[in-house]
């Protein structure tokens, strides 16, 4: 019996610390407008939603991004 009620705390414990990584990531933001931008190899439109993680890149031009209050 003891060793059942060990072995569950175990596994629960495990069940706990692995479930952050199946959470999705974190917004950062929210694009307003762009201009020769791009997110992740595509082209970057209003209304797009940047995740952490994100690659946004600029070149010769520009990119409104409105960020949240924990951002």
């Amino acid at each position: 019996m003891k060793r059942t009620q060990t072995a569950l705390m175990i596994l629960a414990a495990v069940m706990l610390a692995v479930g952050p990584m199946y959470a999705g990531s974190a917004i950062i933001g929210s694009v307003a407008g762009s201009k020769n931008a791009t997110l992740d190899g595509q082209a970057l439109v209003p209304n797009t939603t940047v995740f952490s993680g994100d690659s946004l890149r600029v070149k010769d031009g520009a990119a409104v991004v409105a960020v949240g209050r924990g951002s």
